[in-house]
């Protein structure tokens, strides 16, 4: 949700709202990708992975949760960036987390 300068979230369990977060648009930096789980079966591996909007300060956001896979994940960073107006100076970078690295070819 974009409010004037801000921008809010609301994390939902079964359409109760349980969680707010807020950040100013103007103090947006960048968005961090990261792994928040991992799960292999035979030699299927799939990687999900949350989204951060990083402010000035340092503060984390919560944006989104829940992509299968990077390219998924840099996908949505993207399009929340569109939606919001923001212009990120490092978008969703590889550098983010070291660990996808790990098996690349088979992380989407």
């Amino acid at each position: 949700m974009q409010e004037g300068g801000d921008i809010r979230t609301v994390r939902r369990l079964l359409g109760i709202p349980i969680k707010r977060g807020q950040m100013r648009r103007a103090n947006f930096v960048r968005f961090k990708k990261t792994v928040s789980s991992r799960r292999q079966s035979g030699k299927q591996h799939v990687i999900r992975y949350t989204i951060s909007a990083l402010d000035s300060n340092g503060q984390e956001l919560l944006v989104g949760e829940g992509f299968k896979g990077a390219s998924q994940a840099a996908a949505a960073a993207d399009f929340i960036g569109r939606q919001f107006g923001l212009a990120p100076e490092n978008s969703a970078s590889d550098a983010d987390s070291a660990s996808e690295e790990y098996n690349l070819l088979a992380a989407d």
